[in-house]
């Protein structure tokens, strides 16, 4: 899996993204 996904995904729950 790409890093840049990995982070991205890290980064939605870090903030609490709605739209996860």
């Amino acid at each position: 899996m790409m890093p840049i996904f990995q982070t991205w995904s890290y980064t939605r729950i870090h903030i609490g993204d709605p739209m996860s």
